[in-house]
């Protein structure tokens, strides 16, 4: 993933005068520039309905919401199995949060966790020989994952060098001979403008629980199949509520991840027809911006192995596996022993038929 360079000043698209960040518009020719979004809009309605629950894990502390009576839970991050009493449950259901707009439901059946889980353990290279032990498969569990949902237009200014290769060819006399030269040089030259572009469906994991790597790993999800949000919907499911709020999922991982977007596709505009490309800056606005609260599927399973936490996941729509695991320290030490040796007996071999 490339990395983005912010830069202090814009030029304006008529004047090319340079303007100070946030400007509203030039003040050379008056030009008046595309207003950047603060943080992105949310319609949706408040708290997740009279039927649901929640419980903070006292190991990890996931907030997970139940529709379910059950009064013991087991935490599907950390494999915590003390008792949460029902009593102990929230009782404003988290009222002020946004309600989840749009649920993608399970397509992947349970039964058919296990397996999968099984063939991924062993297709591992180098895993312990208790591993399937210690990681049992009827500790998976599903899951809805919240994620919010961004939709967005930019008007991108990116100014960069691009270089153009041409070859110098000269001779020279040497020692009585012709010697025949040549090189590449590049030369190099600015390029700048505007671009605006459309972005849908960038989805930003709002779980401190999972890295952001692991639901990366296991997407993309099909977002057409998503149905409209109701208790009934999650029953018999577990769901976590969002750990950040939708304005702070875009400033800290939405928006960056569009603006990477931007200074690779802003890279290829300075880049085209030319042989190479350096210093690519953009500076984006944002327009149109609004979010939405999504519940996405997800089997999580959590075990510890000498003291270690690791997670696998399984995308409940698709079935993509992505899964945390340890390495035996004896498996590669005997493996690469192995090699070694095997390398140490052919250069042996060569050695002996050599001095024959």
């Amino acid at each position: 993933m490339h990395t983005a360079t912010q830069v202090a000043t814009i030029h304006c698209p008529d004047c090319n005068e340079r303007i100070p960040h946030g400007a509203e518009s030039c003040t050379k020719c008056g030009h008046r520039l595309p207003k950047s979004v603060a943080a992105p809009s949310v319609h949706a309605q408040k708290g997740w309905g009279d039927a649901a629950k929640s419980f903070k894990c006292e190991g990890c502390g996931a907030d997970v919401v139940m529709t379910s009576s059950a009064l013991k839970y087991t935490c599907p991050y950390c494999g915590n199995e003390r008792v949460l009493e029902a009593a102990a449950a929230s009782k404003t259901n988290h009222q002020d949060d946004v309600r989840p707009e749009l649920v993608l439901p399970f397509k992947v059946p349970k039964t058919q966790v296990g397996d999968m889980f099984r063939g991924w353990v062993g297709s591992l290279w180098f895993a312990p020989n208790d591993l399937l032990m210690m990681a049992a498969s009827e500790k998976i569990r599903g899951i809805y994952l919240p994620f919010w949902c961004y939709d967005t237009s930019t008007h991108t200014y990116y100014s960069g060098e691009y270089g153009v290769d041409r070859t110098e060819s000269w001779d020279e006399e040497r020692d009585g001979q012709r010697v025949h030269h040549t090189r590449t040089i590049t030369d190099w030259y600015h390029r700048s403008g505007w671009s605006n572009q459309s972005y849908e469906d960038v989805l930003v994991l709002a779980s401190r629980t999972i890295e952001r790597s692991q639901s990366l790993a296991i997407e993309p999800f099909h977002l057409k199949q998503l149905v409209a949000f109701s208790t009934e919907l999650i029953e018999g499911w577990d769901a976590e509520r969002y750990a950040f709020d939708h304005s702070h999922a875009w400033e800290k991982f939405g928006k960056p991840r569009v603006v990477d977007s931007e200074l690779a596709r802003c890279s290829e505009i300075v880049g085209q027809g030319a042989d190479h490309v350096r210093g690519v800056n953009v500076h984006c606005h944002f327009t149109e911006l609004d979010s939405q609260h999504l519940l996405l599927p997800v089997y999580v399973s959590a075990f510890e192995y000498n003291g270690k936490r690791y997670h696998f996941l399984i995308n409940g729509q698709t079935g993509a596996v992505r899964g945390e695991r340890p390495y035996s320290f004896w498996k590669i030490f005997f493996f690469v022993l192995t090699i070694a040796l095997a390398i140490a007996a052919v250069v042996a071999f060569f050695m002996l038929w050599n001095h024959r």
